[in-house]
């Protein structure tokens, strides 16, 4: 018999289920006999969660190293911008609500920084799903 692999966020639930089924069996007594215990058992799930979180944030992180390193880099060189119109690019970007640039004066802005936004935008927009209207 196979069993398939379940997902991170199927094991966790699968461990609080059981965890909240434990703590529904234990007779009150027992838990307000004893302070101490409820604190103690408090404690443990609290670091039960912590590390589940922590080994789920190391998954997610190893997962997207690896679809990284899947993914084919273009050695071409960059092609050459003009500023003038990565400026308007950025200014109008900046009104799409779909997009958030911290507040900075654009005429003030470096020619590296607008260049370096002006393609990250172009790459996002390219990874965009068309919007359905």
């Amino acid at each position: 018999m196979s069993t398939q692999k379940r997902s991170v966020v199927e094991q966790l639930d699968a461990l609080i289920d059981a965890y909240l089924e434990d703590l529904q069996e234990v007779p009150e007594s027992e838990l307000l006999a004893d302070p101490t215990q409820v604190e103690t058992q408090r404690l443990a799930f609290e670091k039960l969660v912590e590390a589940a979180t922590l080994e789920a944030g190391k998954r997610r992180l190893a997962y997207a190293r690896r679809a990284l390193a899947k993914k084919p880099w273009d050695a071409r060189p960059l092609e050459p911008i003009d500023l003038a119109e990565a400026r308007r690019y950025i200014a109008e970007a900046v009104n799409d609500a779909r997009i958030t640039l911290a507040a900075r004066e654009l005429a003030e802005m470096p020619d590296e920084d607008v260049t370096r936004i002006y393609r990250q935008l172009k790459e996002l927009e390219s990874t965009r799903t068309p919007r359905k209207g």
